[in-house]
């Protein structure tokens, strides 16, 4: 299965029984990737449910916040080891969050997303805080990897 984050795509997925041998707990151990608490700010409804689904089911904590004040309360309210955010928000830009973040606690790693993919825009993010710079649409396992080594 392709998680794409950013696009919508039709797929049609052949039916196949389950085997009656099909060992379910070691699936989710072999998608677990080790815990890490991240702070998801997304202002895409449908993208911030489903990469918040798809990091809780590898395991992670997830908080998901709207905009920069949803964002801001969380934070006051939480600790986070990851923040994966988007840039362009309704009420500011993610890379005044980024700085923000940053000077209330300390980050293992944080992840912009955009759908700005131009080299003076990847720049400014990195200048601005983030570590990881991801362009929409992007593939799920790009997250994963990044999570795979937080610090």
């Amino acid at each position: 299965m392709l998680a794409t984050i950013g696009r919508t795509a039709n797929a049609q997925l052949a039916k196949r029984p389950i085997p009656a041998d099909f060992d379910h707990a070691q699936t989710r151990a072999l998608l677990r990737i080790g815990s890490v608490n991240v702070l998801l700010v997304e202002d895409h409804e449908d993208s911030r449910r489903v990469l918040s689904n798809l990091l809780t089911h590898c395991g992670h904590g997830v908080a998901a916040a709207a905009n920069i004040a949803e964002a801001l309360r969380l934070l006051d309210d939480g600790q986070f080891e990851v923040l994966i955010c988007d840039i362009g928000l309704p009420d500011g830009s993610g890379l005044e969050l980024v700085t923000e973040a940053k000077r209330r606690q300390p980050w293992k790693k944080t992840v912009a997303l955009t759908a700005h993919g131009q080299a003076k825009d990847r720049e400014q993010g990195l200048r601005a805080g983030f570590d990881e710079y991801l362009t929409k649409p992007f593939d799920f396992h790009q997250v994963r990897s990044l999570l795979a080594d937080p610090a």
